[in-house]
């Protein structure tokens, strides 16, 4: 019979994995799970689980000898104590690191160190686009963010010149220009390292500047409309002069960037003057980039309204001057800001497709990293990370996008130096702005002298007829003539003032009548001269009052009166210049000179027998067109 008492032998152990091991395993779980980890914990709780693990191995062994049967006796005596000694212990430090991990985890994080970057026009959506992806990958892998990127738009030129030599201070009331300008730049992306060599070319007041090479370049190029019929394929200028004449042959129109507003413009603008335009060519062309009713800022914003004209008239016929890099962005339909924010289908890109051409040689825009650092905010972890941001940027140059390459691609494009960038600043001064330019010619009986070359009166009509091909598209001109008679005092109006269009053919057409005929007893100079000033007080162009004279004053009794209104209306604000053009001998007497001497911009002169019409047209317009 079996027998059915209880067999003596081992204990049952209970099934599963013991809560030594379990506990161990939890606070390892933990701390993974929370982000709190660290190495050395990591190898502390191993620890405790192999040794637990160990016990527990032993304890599940068959019957062992005498060895391993002490080991037994004394796990079983000492064991729980020593673990629950070891478990205690990796508790209170849990607790403990968890504690500080909450102190920081819940804390609140510190700002993150600001960095401001200044980008040319052109790239603020690129530069913008990379500072993001910077701070991202800083931000990897840690709580607080180290650092924010603030990117904002290079200020033009001139008030970016001033800034700098300010050192950026606005307490000055002649500075407050300086108050749209922007905050102080830690980093500047220029679009030429000629440009921030002229901006900084006086230094920084109260910094340290360093010119590096931003490892990107990108050309300026041509962009011509599906309608005017010019296919890269078949059209290859040698040169910017051969692409604007076939332009302005086909009646394309041809646009710039603002050189007022954007590098980019000042830049083209070292290819389209070239060595043989004169200052009368210099004007006529800056009035063709300028036509009335568009507003001509930076590259992507004109792109822009290229965009939106193209799409009401697809038949329009226009170039634009753009670097490589905006024509790319213009091409994939993407966003340009301003009106333009949205992605275009692929339908309408055609529509408003732009044909690349590539005039030889093509200006070049090298890109150049300027950093900056300012004594009064110096700061360890903000500079750190500037020069990091910088040497990202230059590392990273070669995957901005299409139309941007390495330094040296394409060989046909020249990079700008700073001395031809300040020439062509001032040459873009001196012509682009409309001008009002009122002739007033001297046909007294006096002019009828004979002079080298004909009559006073016949060079007078010369020197007029040359100067009408001086004007640009924006400029006003009229035509007067004094005395109106044998004895009148007021001039006649042979052409009232007018746009160019209509002025040249109505002045041309004066020229050739009988209106300049010399007539009249007397010659009122200065009250006609203070007439003229009257006349232009308040023209939307800067005013200039052209007097063709022999240089003779017989006013007779109204002499005194006369030289006082004149002197009156000289010193008026915001009179126009006076340009007293002497024909004959006689020249600029001293008394000719005194009269103009308080009026700023004004000048006298000499048309005598050694000057011809050209040479004296092109001084005059020099003055005409020179900045106050």
């Amino acid at each position: 019979m079996a027998d059915e008492r209880p067999r003596r032998g081992r204990r049952g152990r209970p099934s599963g994995v013991p809560t030594l091991v379990v506990l161990p395993l939890v606070l390892m779980s933990v701390w993974i799970d929370q982000g709190v980890i660290r190495v050395h914990w990591l190898i502390a709780t191993a620890v405790i689980t192999a040794a637990v693990l160990f016990q527990e191995f032993l304890l599940l062994l068959p019957e062992p000898g005498p060895v391993l049967r002490a080991l037994r006796r004394g796990l079983r005596r000492y064991g729980p104590g020593v673990a629950a000694m070891i478990t205690g212990a990796a508790v209170v430090f849990s607790g403990w690191s968890l504690a500080g991990w909450s102190r920081t985890r819940l804390s609140p994080c510190p700002p993150p160190a600001e960095l401001r970057v200044m980008a040319a026009a052109e790239t603020l959506r690129v530069v913008r686009g990379q500072a993001d992806a910077f701070a991202a990958e800083r931000a990897e892998g840690v709580r607080c963010r180290p650092v924010h990127v603030t990117v904002f738009r290079a200020p033009p030129l001139k008030p970016l010149t001033d800034a700098f030599v300010n050192g950026w201070q606005n307490d000055n009331a002649e500075r407050s220009a300086l108050a749209t300008v922007g905050p102080r730049p830690d980093l500047w992306l220029a679009s030429s390292r000629a440009v921030a060599e002229h901006a900084t070319r006086w230094g920084v007041l109260g910094a340290h500047r360093e010119i590096t090479p931003a490892g990107m370049v990108s050309p300026v190029v041509l962009a011509v409309s599906k309608a005017a019929g010019f296919e890269r394929a078949d059209w290859s200028p040698e040169g910017w002069e051969e692409a604007v004449d076939r332009l302005r042959r086909e009646g394309v129109t041809l646009l710039r960037p603002n050189p007022e507003t954007g590098d980019v413009a000042v830049v083209a603008t070292t290819a389209l003057y070239g060595p043989g335009l004169d200052a009368r060519e210099r004007h006529r062309l800056e009035q063709e980039l300028s036509p009335p009713g568009l507003t001509l800022t930076d590259a992507d914003e004109m792109l822009c309204e290229v965009r939106e004209r193209l799409a009401a008239e697809p038949a329009a016929k226009i170039a634009v001057i753009v670097p490589e890099h905006s024509l790319a962005t213009y091409a994939r339909g993407a966003p340009l800001g301003g009106a333009c924010t949205r992605q275009l289908a692929p339908d309408e890109t055609t529509v408003q497709w732009l044909d690349l051409v590539r005039p030889r040689p093509a200006p070049l825009l090298d890109y150049s990293l300027v950093r900056i650092t300012w004594n009064d905010e110096r700061d360890g972890e903000r500079e750190r990370l500037a020069e990091e941001f910088r040497d990202w940027l230059a590392g990273r140059a070669t995957r901005m996008g299409r139309g941007f390459g390495p330094p040296g691609q394409p060989s046909a494009a020249t990079p700008l130096d700073a001395r031809r960038l300040a020439v062509v600043r001032e040459q873009i001064a001196a012509t682009r702005r409309p001008r009002t330019v009122l002739f007033a010619v001297d046909r007294s009986g006096s002019m009828k002298a004979p002079v080298s070359g004909g009559t006073a009166i016949g060079r007078a009509r010369d020197l007029v007829g040359e100067s009408l091909d001086w004007l640009g598209r924006n400029d006003e001109a009229g035509l007067w003539a004094f005395p109106s008679g044998r004895d009148g005092r007021d001039p006649s109006v042979l052409a009232d003032l007018a746009p160019r269009d209509r002025a040249v053919p109505a002045v041309r057409d004066r020229l050739k009548g009988s209106g300049l005929a010399a007539e009249g007893e007397v010659t009122p100079l200065h009250h006609v001269v203070a007439e003229g000033l009257r006349r232009l007080r308040g023209e939307t162009g800067d005013g200039s009052l052209v007097v063709l004279t022999d240089g003779g004053d017989d006013a007779g009794p109204h002499a005194g009166a006369d030289l006082a209104e004149l002197r009156d209306e000289l010193r008026s604000p915001g009179a126009a210049r006076v340009h007293l053009v002497v024909v004959g001998e006689r020249g600029c007497d001293r008394r000719l000179e005194d009269l103009l001497a308080d009026a700023p911009g004004s000048r006298c002169l000499d048309f005598g027998p050694s000057s011809g019409p050209r040479q004296v047209a092109g001084e005059l317009f020099a003055d005409i067109w020179k900045e106050d």
